[in-house]
């Protein structure tokens, strides 16, 4: 019981600082400084934020801006060692296929690029346009991009 209060407290406090979970979820160690996490990506240090990311408590926390978090760097990393239903963002897409919310877009957009090899010129500028009225997310953009 008191390791389900602890993983319960982790993800509340994932919920509510915004923050990913890394891999010390089993041990209710809690989730990763948003600042520290996105000034790695910033910097252009995706490897190193990447690897912070476990695939295992992402999912089971079922924090859909986590698993976007997860599959865009997983695809920058890895490229064409990720395939299309690896995307942990994929089921929640097919559900709302029609939103123009940045993280339907930029799921779109990820299995576009694994479908084609390219970045979708299509779904790029609605993304742009996405993120120009919420800045708050912007900085996924440079990453997206640097797979194009």
């Amino acid at each position: 019981m008191a390791s389900l209060k602890a993983a319960a407290s982790l993800v509340l406090a994932a919920m509510l600082t915004g923050c990913c979970l890394i891999s010390a979820f089993p041990g209710g160690a809690g989730a990763c400084a948003r600042d520290d996490w996105q000034d790695l990506v910033e910097d252009g240090h995706y490897e190193e934020a990447f690897s912070q990311l476990d695939r295992g408590a992402i999912v089971h926390t079922n924090l859909y801006s986590n698993m976007l978090a997860y599959d865009i760097l997983n695809v920058v990393v890895h490229r064409d060692a990720v395939k299309q239903d690896e995307l942990l963002c994929s089921p929640v897409l097919a559900k709302y296929p029609n939103s123009f919310s940045w993280t339907m877009q930029s799921c779109k957009l990820l299995q576009s690029y694994l479908a084609n090899g390219t970045l979708d010129q299509e779904i790029l500028p609605v993304l742009e346009r996405s993120f120009s009225r919420d800045d708050q997310y912007d900085w996924w953009l440079p990453v997206l991009k640097s797979l194009g």
